[in-house]
């Protein structure tokens, strides 16, 4: 009897825990649903590829937020959030909360997050692109200026550095102010892998943005430095500087983003600049996204991207939608659909012309 009763007293005590939680803070669970139909030719020496893609349009997720107001214009946030891959491909990250989690405050003074977190250069990045879901996975953003792209490998080493263009930042604590009129600024910061020893920067990043935002314009600024070493003996770290200007204008008739970027690294002098320029036009019952994006690197290399979208709304919640994207390389660059095709590591071939289609299904809770 013993056994038989342990777990009814375990869900009784859940239960109560829950219960009393919801009684003093309010918590939410949402998540996306996304799944597609995708063909593409990523590479000339390999076939065309049809395959069912989780995720085509936005990442899909599942995630838990909640807020407790601790009076006296103080209150206490958290948030935990996981990918989902619709396809059974499982998670590649072998973690639960893959997307970011996070426990804060927030009050008169701003607010403080510690956790797992983006970088405050990534919110100028999400601003400039004017797509209905801005970093759409099809949108030539992501094809050229994703974290994926603009991360430098560090050849013999392993390495890839960071950009925060894309991507979660482990072991970070971030700061962003009350609203001065139209203003926001925010302050972040990385520990890295928090090594003890001759190599103890190695991660560490700090970023910051300043944010403008009224009822037509976005416009901001952002920056991050992210140290590394480029040996696995080296004592002195290195430097992926990365900075962002970047915003979006919406008119009665459309929505404009852009932004320009430059990005480089101090040990080899690698350097990259570059630029979007995206719409958003609503048409019937959705919106016509459209494009381009190019990428100026050192050696030579140069590639423009484009994407064109249309994303039809059935409700409030789901959509259908339908999205192509193509890459132009010069004969020195070989760029991939990022995103789109994470099994080349965001490369193709030299003087390649990647391109792919989706047809894709999303639903958001």
């Amino acid at each position: 009897m013993t056994f038989k009763r342990k777990p009814i007293q375990i869900s009784v005590a859940l239960l109560g825990a829950l219960a009393l939680h919801s009684a003093q803070a309010a918590s939410t669970f949402y998540g996306i649903m996304d799944a597609a139909l995708e063909y593409g030719r990523f590479d000339p020496n390999k076939v065309n590829l049809w395959r069912v893609q989780s995720g085509s349009l936005q990442a899909s997720r599942l995630g838990f937020k909640g807020d407790e107001d601790l009076g006296n214009g103080l209150s206490a946030r958290y948030q935990l959030e996981t990918e989902v891959k619709l396809d059974g491909t499982g998670n590649p990250n072998n973690s639960l909360f893959t997307r970011g989690t996070h426990i804060g405050l927030a009050g008169n003074f701003g607010s403080m997050d510690i956790g797992r977190l983006y970088m405050p250069l990534y919110w100028v990045y999400l601003s400039s692109d004017a797509s209905t879901y801005g970093l759409a996975n099809f949108s030539s953003t992501m094809s050229l200026q994703h974290n994926g792209v603009l991360g430098k490998k560090i050849s013999g080493t392993g390495k890839t550095t960071r950009t925060a263009t894309g991507g979660f930042f482990n072991n970070a604590i971030r700061y962003k102010t009350p609203q001065w009129g139209s203003i926001t600024a925010e302050i972040g910061a990385s520990a890295g892998e928090e090594n003890g020893g001759l190599q103890s920067n190695e991660g560490r990043s700090y970023s910051a943005n300043i944010i403008h935002k009224d009822q037509a314009l976005q416009l901001g600024i952002g920056y991050l430095q992210y140290r590394y070493y480029a040996t696995d003996t080296a004592s002195d770290y290195s430097r992926h500087n990365t900075w962002i200007i970047g915003g979006q204008y919406v008119m009665d008739f459309a929505t404009i983003g852009a932004n320009f970027l430059h990005t480089s690294t101090s040990h080899d002098r690698w350097q990259a600049n570059s630029w979007l320029l995206g719409a958003k036009i609503p048409v019937g019952r959705g919106d016509i996204n459209i494009g381009t994006s190019r990428l100026i690197e050192s050696a030579d290399k140069t590639a423009q991207a484009f994407h064109l979208g249309y994303v039809h709304y059935l409700s409030k919640v789901t959509q259908l939608y339908g999205y192509t994207a193509y890459i132009r390389n010069n004969s020195h660059s070989d760029r991939g659909l990022a995103i789109v095709n994470p099994d080349t590591k965001y490369l193709s071939v030299p003087g390649y012309d990647p391109r792919a289609f989706t047809v894709g299904l999303r639903h958001g809770f």
